[in-house]
């Protein structure tokens, strides 16, 4: 059997054999003054200098746009004539509504926005309209032919017809 001291031994040797030399020191050589030395009478100043904070820029995002998708258009085709109405027909009224006559006296196509509470319709039309809208405060938008838009507001109080009318320069709002 081998002694412990050996052993121990060996293990230096291989611990103290696998260390790396330290490099040489090279020597710097020495810097030129760059400034004239000082002279006997100038003392030297603690000098303050200001903290400077510069904040860095957030991130921003760049938002990139989606490829457009392709999208296919139904193609509508008539197969009936449309019914246009005219005057009144036979329906249950429903309470706190009322009806609302659009009126067209300028012969040219009118569009009108009219919105209210929880109520929003878009109509495109020629000739007289009825609608039934909710009780409540509205605001109309419309454009006459070529001509507007033109915008207001109006209240519906009953169950009676009201009538929105539409002229070649202006609306109008009739009540019962």
């Amino acid at each position: 059997m081998i002694p412990r001291s050996f052993w121990t031994l060996i293990l230096l040797a291989l611990l103290t054999g696998c260390a790396a030399p330290a490099p040489a020191a090279t020597p710097t050589p020495a810097s030129l003054p760059t400034e004239p030395p000082p002279s006997a009478t100038s003392q030297p100043t603690a000098t303050q200098v200001p903290f400077t904070f510069t904040p860095e820029p957030s991130p921003t995002a760049t938002l990139t746009p989606l490829p457009p998708t392709e999208t296919s258009t139904p193609t509508l085709t008539p197969t009936s004539t449309p019914n246009i109405f005219y005057g009144s027909s036979d329906y249950t009224k429903r309470e706190d509504w009322a009806t609302l006559k659009l009126e067209n006296n300028s012969g040219q196509e009118v569009k009108v926005k009219i919105g209210g509470p929880n109520f929003y319709t878009y109509i495109t039309f020629k000739i007289d309209t009825i609608i039934e809208v909710p009780w409540g405060a509205f605001w109309y938008e419309a454009t006459i032919g070529k001509n507007g838009p033109f915008g207001g507001g109006f209240s519906i109080t009953n169950s009676d017809k009201h009538v929105l009318v539409f002229e070649a320069n202006k609306v109008r709002f009739l009540v019962p």
